[in-house]
């Protein structure tokens, strides 16, 4: 009796499909598409806080940043966040550098420019000036040549290091050291290629050309309105012991009374990945809503 119920209740089941099968598909459809859309986000969520923890690590996770604003705050206010706060200057870079809690400080800033090599031009290449440390904090390995000196800083020398992705679209796998390139007009060596280690915050094949701070303050477009500090701590210190001495050290440097607030901020490695943890946050967000739109039409089908 029971399975007679149970053919039954198939043999219906099937009637009804093959009767509307613009309706079995869409809510077919619809199932599809809301299981699938939670499995995928959930994996790819996973994948990327996974990867976030792994490329701190890469970067080094006890540096961190002195810059003229938090880059990391979510603001709603119409006033920028920068209003107020002066510069960051090459001269507390210096200051800063002689801190025995602070192992090396690279100024950096950057823009994006044309790149002009044997009559190619490459356009929007991201450019950055930086001071010669920028290894201690940028992890990787130098493929070609060597890294641009103090001296290089010091004399301002139109030197420069490119990326390993850059050098091959440049020069098509010929080496790339000893040749030429004009960044926005200026003629540069090329004194290295440098291979960084994979990681979130630099895209999976960076394309950049590094040159001396200085240089890129006397030859290229680069506003030293927007330098910040890369911080590595020293050897024995702890990044709350190195940021503590940074923060006494600028407060000093700017004249600051014990009332007033900071007019500068430092940054941990893990804000930035903190924001892009709530950047994927609001993207899981956005992918249940869709995901239950795609249930819940399924469900209506099924109905």
């Amino acid at each position: 009796m029971n399975l007679q119920s149970t053919r039954e209740g198939v043999q219906i089941a099937i009637d009804a499909l093959r009767s509307d099968k613009v309706r079995a598909f869409l809510t077919v459809l619809g199932i599809g598409i809301g299981v699938a859309t939670v499995t995928g986000m959930g994996a790819v969520m996973t994948g990327v806080e996974n990867g976030i923890a792994e490329d701190l690590e890469a970067i080094g996770p006890e540096n961190f940043v002195v810059s003229r604003f938090d880059q990391t705050e979510i603001r709603v206010s119409d006033r920028p966040p920068w209003e107020g706060k002066p510069k960051i200057t090459l001269a507390e870079a210096r200051a800063l550098g002689d801190l025995p809690s602070v192992g090396s400080v690279t100024p950096a800033v950057g823009g994006s420019m044309d790149i002009k090599v044997r009559g190619r031009d490459l356009s929007g290449v991201s450019v950055a000036g930086l001071g010669a440390d920028w290894t201690s904090y940028s992890l990787g390995d130098f493929l070609e040549g060597r890294n641009f000196l103090p001296d290089d800083v010091a004399r301002s020398g139109t030197v420069t290091v490119l990326s390993e992705e850059l050098a091959k679209r440049a020069f098509e796998g010929a080496p790339a050291v000893g040749k030429q390139i004009r960044i926005a007009g200026t003629a540069f060596e090329v004194v290295g290629v440098y291979r960084p280690k994979p990681n979130l915050f630099e895209g999976g094949k960076p394309v950049w050309a590094y040159v001396p701070a200085t240089t890129g303050f006397k030859h290229l477009p680069l506003d030293d309105d927007w330098v910040d500090l890369w911080v590595v701590p020293a050897p024995g210190y702890t990044q709350d012991q190195s940021m503590d001495e940074v923060t006494v050290a600028m407060r000093t440097l700017r004249r600051l009374k014990p009332a007033e607030e900071n007019n500068f901020a430092l940054i941990r490695q893990e804000a930035f990945a903190d924001l892009i943890g709530r950047v994927t946050l609001a993207v899981r967000l956005v992918m249940t809503v869709l995901s239950g739109v795609g249930l819940m039409v399924g469900g209506v089908g099924v109905v």
